[in-house]
């Protein structure tokens, strides 16, 4: 049964289109984290969480209110707000049993730590090169030296590379999905201009060595379907299963979400007569083309 709303409620929304006008106004992510922080310090505890709640159930609907909620996430990862201030908003979220601000607040260490002996490939060309030479490469044009620098485990030359405009997702997706890596680097990745990806956001959250905290944070915005999928990912530690799994019940689904959670898988005998349907007609078979049925045989 849905809790009516109170007055409180009703202030924590005031207040939390009262943040996203004011970010709307910021242009730089430094910035906007930066004044998100000082807005919810400027705040009764219990009003911060209060707002933070408001903005974290509208994160799916609404992209200026996902922004707000990525701006905090940043500042939580830059150490822009007060840590004792932190615990105890996680304490009062976890005392009214939101699980969406306690997830925006969680900490914990990451399921496994980077060791080298783990690293399946060493580029030794790029290895015997010093941090600042490498840092200067990620400035480059190079496509091909650009894919092999976002495999560096310095996390000052990967800052470099992700903000090369000459970087794409393409780069930003090889940092976020390596492993063995540090958590350092996952840090830069998701506080890049590339960590508004839900591409990004998703490889973060599956990769075991991100922190708890990091991986919740990598959680936000993504669909109650990717939510469901990192929940059932055993080689996550049972903290952010269970963070992502208390996020995928406290998030209310999109329509589209609803649509293809109820949209039955088609049959085998669906996938059949599709496929005959797909067949060409006798006399229109092109030459060098083979097409196979649901029967097994081979039609050219």
């Amino acid at each position: 049964m849905t809790r009516p709303a109170q007055p409180e409620d009703e202030e924590a929304a005031r207040l939390a289109s009262q943040l996203v006008r004011r970010l709307r106004a910021i242009s730089t992510d430094e910035l906007r984290s930066r004044a998100a922080g000082a807005f919810l310090e400027s705040l009764v505890s219990a009003t911060a969480v209060l707002v933070c709640g408001s903005l974290a159930r509208e994160a799916r609907d609404s992209p200026d209110a996902a922004s707000a909620v990525s701006a905090i996430a940043r500042s939580l990862a830059r150490g822009h707000l007060d840590a004792e201030r932190v615990a105890g908003w996680l304490s009062l979220a976890r005392s009214r049993a939101d699980r969406l601000v306690e997830a925006l607040f969680a900490s914990g260490p990451a399921t496994r730590t980077y060791d080298v002996a783990d690293e399946p490939f060493v580029d030794r060309r790029l290895a015997r090169l010093p941090a600042g030479v490498k840092r200067t490469l990620s400035r480059g044009r190079d496509p091909d030296l650009l894919i092999r620098l976002a495999r560096e485990q310095d996390a000052r030359v990967i800052g470099e590379l992700l903000a090369n405009p000459r970087c794409t997702e393409r780069e930003a997706l090889v940092v976020a999905g390596k492993r063995p890596t540090h958590a350092s680097v996952l840090e830069t990745v998701l506080a890049s201009r590339h960590g508004s990806s839900r591409r990004i956001r998703r490889a973060i959250a599956h990769n075991p060595y991100a922190s708890v905290a990091l991986a919740v944070r990598a959680m936000q915005g993504l669909s109650t379907v990717e939510l469901g999928d990192i929940a059932a990912d055993e080689r996550l530690s049972g903290e952010v299963r269970r963070h992502a799994a208390s996020l995928h019940q406290g998030r209310k689904a999109t329509a589209l979400e609803r649509d293809l959670a109820a949209a039955p898988a088609p049959s085998d005998a669906e996938v059949h007569r599709l496929i005959e349907k797909l067949l060409p007609a006798a006399g229109d078979e092109e030459d060098g083309l083979v097409f196979v049925g649901p029967d097994g045989r081979e039609h050219r």
